[in-house]
């Protein structure tokens, strides 16, 4: 991972706690750093209307992030597309330091006014399918590969390996839902790249549904006959569409009327079909019904919060990707105070690793107190205010909660009104702290395979009992904020 990757990255985290969804995903995901030079950072626009929005109203934020993180005051340059230098910055790679001098011979072929502008392939000479691939909108990241299974998305990962191997015959449409940054886009892309790993003829598309209602919008308002009935043969002709947050359509009439007929077509050609969404179809508001009905028609699948092991597990394969390193026992301090989604959960990885690179501090893996003073920092977790959940907390909040006694979770009592209890403790136990089943299930009076079965049970009630499910986000609340 180069250090302009993981300054971006951490700017991304720090603006996303602060704008919404639409804000991060239209106006700030499209930017990529270039190069970051005499206290500057060059940005790719992607397009003029992008760079004029963010100029005009989250220049300060960018700014304000990027000198907090590099700890000295850092601008931004913003490189439009249709500026003469644009080819000119994209054509070298993205540089994190000041270049050596060049002699000035090459000072002369740098000079923008002597590189050759790169040509635009024009629309008429691209080969039929090339724009609807689906690589030019896949991060190259978002494998199979890279996607870390746990109990929280295992369902989804299998569901997502059989489309692979059958596309438009198995599991057609497939509907992936859980809440922001729990892996919805990673697994979405990472079906679009296997299938075309596996059949590079294959016409695959992944779009964002915002994207497909914007160039919808614009064919609609400015373009001729052709241009419109083009836009529908494009998305009637390809073999896979994979369409993220969908939820986004709810309310759009001309689109989801689109979206309707593009799907009926696509569904009665055994093209597959996968879409994504926050939210189960039938709790999606102002969807038509006729959409519900036909979301519903193969499989939903639903990705869950990664439970502490999973979250381990994320982290290291993060690491490994990006080369980097951290003591174990500092990954699993991350994991145990980042628990909301990935998102959240790279990114403070992320900063922790920044923490240590921007303070030129080589990790030693044998000074414990220095690593987790600055995790600690990184993170904003004084020590003082540092909260340790202990099975004694779990058992206190569980009894509360239900009305019931100490003994009566360490009791060989088998009612319902205390044996769920039991097991929701255990299963919390599991999650929240770092002990052992073995320790669990002796604090319970049990055998360690007592907890894994109460462990299994919770996990899939959480995924399909409501009640079940508020209980257990109720507790976790309780005890990280008590």
């Amino acid at each position: 991972m180069t250090d302009l990757t993981m300054i971006w990255d951490e700017v991304i985290n720090m603006l996303d706690l602060q704008l919404n969804t639409i804000q991060l995903k239209n106006w700030i995901k499209p930017l990529r750093p270039i190069q970051l030079k005499d206290d500057v950072l060059l940005l790719d626009t992607a397009s003029s209307f992008i760079g004029t929005m963010v100029k005009k109203n989250y220049q300060a934020s960018i700014e304000q992030c990027l000198s907090y993180i590099c700890e000295r005051p850092i601008t931004i340059r913003l490189i439009d597309p249709s500026s003469n230098d644009y080819d000119q910055w994209r054509a070298f790679p993205a540089m994190d330091e000041d270049p050596l001098p060049l002699q000035k011979e090459e000072e002369e072929e740098m000079d923008p006014a002597n590189v050759p502008h790169l040509q635009k392939i024009p629309q008429a000479d691209r080969k039929e399918g090339e724009e609807n691939n689906g690589y030019s909108s896949l991060n190259p990241k978002y494998t199979m590969e890279a996607f870390v299974r746990g109990n929280s998305n295992d369902f989804a990962y299998a569901t997502a390996k059989a489309v692979i191997a059958n596309p438009g015959t198995t599991y057609n449409p497939l509907f992936i839902y859980g809440l922001s940054g729990l892996g919805k886009t990673h697994l979405m892309q990472a079906i679009a790249h296997e299938i075309l790993r596996n059949d590079p003829s294959k016409k695959v598309l992944y779009i964002t549904s915002e994207n497909f209602m914007n160039e919808m919008i614009a064919v609609i308002e400015n373009g001729t006959n052709a241009e419109k009935e083009n836009f529908r043969r494009k998305y009637r002709s390809i073999d896979v569409l994979l369409i993220d947050d969908i939820q986004f359509i709810a309310g759009k009439k001309a689109t989801m009327e689109e979206v309707f007929h593009t799907f009926n077509d696509l569904k009665e050609a055994n093209k597959q079909i996968v879409l994504s969404a926050d939210k189960p179809p039938k709790q999606l508001k102002n969807l038509e019904e006729r959409l519900v009905t036909r979301f519903e028609g193969g499989m939903t699948a639903d990705i869950q919060q990664p439970d502490f092991e999973t979250r381990v597990a994320i982290l290291n394969n993060k690491m490994k990707g990006e080369s980097i390193h951290l003591p174990q026992y500092v990954v699993e301090f991350i994991a145990q105070n980042v628990t909301a989604n990935i998102r959240e959960l790279e990114g403070a990885l992320l900063r922790v690793i920044a923490y240590f690179h921007f303070r030129n501090k080589t990790i030693d893996e044998n000074d414990r107190d220095n690593n987790m003073a600055i995790a600690r920092e990184a993170l904003k977790l004084e020590r003082e205010r540092e909260i340790e959940i202990t099975l004694e907390d779990i058992i206190k909040a569980v009894t509360e909660y239900y009305n019931l006694e100490a003994n009566d979770l360490t009791s060989k009592s088998r009612i319902q009104t205390i044996a769920q209890p039991r097991q929701i403790a255990m299963y919390l136990g599991r999650n929240l702290t770092n002990l052992s089943l073995v320790a669990i299930g002796r604090s319970f009076l049990r055998d360690h395979t007592t907890v894994m079965h109460a462990v299994d049970k919770i996990s899939v009630l959480v995924k399909k009992d409501p009640e079940i499910r508020e209980d257990v986000e109720n507790l976790e609340e309780q005890l990280k904020h008590r």
